[in-house]
């Protein structure tokens, strides 16, 4: 089971739990927290390890169900990586939180682009054959996402657990480069999951509990996307940029779950057939969509598995003293996209639509052919950073 579900369980609890006659607790504008933050790494020898550090947050409440947070973390623990970005990593993220506040408990889901740097992004081999020598900082792109849940002992003070996924997009590199000869840093797009625990107290006046109006009734809605895919290609081992269209449709079987499709084309031929992945690519998803729902915004999970087709991959390839005869074809991957939706609303049947989230692709395993020799290519899991950017019409 793909590891980012966990990330997202939060979002879709608070979907069962929503509940407009529910007795709120009151709150404050402001918040701040002081706590632990542990992460699941890929350690050196490939297994996954865990590393904990301190993390902060401060957060304003724009409603008692809405607020816009800060975090960071600090994990002083060297982190041997597989890959090349290793050392102690601090990170810094901001985004929405939105769920429900009761008297007591408090579920939320959260959505939060950042930066994640590396004390040893760049690391080379000493004179005595050490790894991680003469290091230099990398700062990366990161996204996180996943779910919050908090118990209040008084209006005031809380405790607070968070559980959400963290990527990491590391951009392959040029780090040494003469006339004919270069070294380039592979790409890799890094997944962690991130626990959290922290003391929060709340500042300022209290206010509430008030009723937050809610939309009335769209059955369905639909519209077009414009998507931005940050993919890890097999075959160089680089990240790249796909852009593409796409479209959606959700039907709202009610106002705060649905079900939730979309698709989208990105038509730029990267020119290679690897065994795997390769040229053009489509990407369709089907599934559930929950979370809060009010008069002028909404703020969602999503849970979408669908595919991932690639327009050419390689099957075999045989090659002569004067030609060479490759066989390609159209390969199709399971993919699962998680992570969050928000709309705003700016008319009745107006709707404006932003999403972000991993789409895990699970490659399959695939038998090839050169020379007359099979050979055969394990399945393997990647991470992609997909973005969808989109307007359309309430029905």
């Amino acid at each position: 089971m793909d590891k980012s579900l966990w990330a997202v369980s939060g979002a879709l609890v608070m979907s069962t739990l929503i509940s407009p006659t529910a007795r709120a607790q009151q709150y404050t504008k402001v918040e701040a927290g002081i706590g632990s933050d542990s992460q699941t790494l890929t350690g050196i020898d490939g297994h996954r390890v865990l590393a904990t550090g301190v993390a902060g947050l401060a957060a304003y409440n724009f409603s008692r169900s809405v607020a816009f947070e800060g975090s960071f973390s600090f994990l002083p623990v060297f982190q041997a990586s597989p890959w090349q970005d290793s050392g102690r990593e601090l990170t810094a993220f901001g985004g929405l939180k939105a769920g429900w506040r009761g008297r007591r408990f408090g579920v939320y889901g959260k959505i939060e682009p950042g930066l994640a740097s590396l004390s040893c992004g760049i690391g080379y081999y000493g004179p005595k054959g050490q790894r991680y020598y003469d290091c230099e900082r990398r700062t990366h792109f990161a996204l996180q996402y996943g779910g919050v849940a908090e118990y209040r002992f008084n209006p005031r003070t809380a405790a607070r657990v968070d559980a959400a996924q963290t990527l990491i997009t590391e951009f392959d590199q040029v780090v040494f480069r003469e006339p004919y000869v270069e070294e380039i840093i592979d790409g890799h797009i890094a997944q962690h999951l991130d626990f959290r625990f922290s003391l929060v107290h709340s500042f300022g006046a209290l206010r509430g509990p008030e009723v937050e109006a809610v939309p009335a009734k769209s059955t369905f809605d639909a519209g077009f996307l414009l998507a931005l895919q940050l993919k890890e290609h097999l075959l160089q081992s680089n990240v790249e940029p796909d852009r593409g269209l796409g479209a959606w449709v959700s039907w709202n079987f009610s106002k705060y779950v649905c079900w939730d499709t979309s698709a989208f084309d990105f038509p730029h031929d990267d020119h290679t057939a690897s065994i795997q992945d390769g040229g053009t690519s489509l990407d369709a998803f089907s599934g559930i969509k929950a979370g809060l729902r009010r008069d002028k915004f909404g703020i969602f999970g999503k849970v979408r598995p669908g595919a991932v087709i690639f327009s050419r991959t390689e099957d075999s390839i045989d090659v002569t003293n004067t030609s060479a005869v490759i066989s390609n074809s159209r390969l199709t991957s399971f993919g699962l996209d998680t992570g969050g939706i928000v709309e705003i609303y700016p008319s009745h049947h107006l709707i404006v639509r932003a999403e972000a989230g991993n789409v895990s692709i699970f490659y399959p395993a695939k038998t090839t052919y050169g020379q007359g020799e099979a050979f055969h290519t394990p399945g393997t899991e990647r991470a992609s950073v997909l973005f969808l950017f989109g307007a359309g019409w309430r029905f």
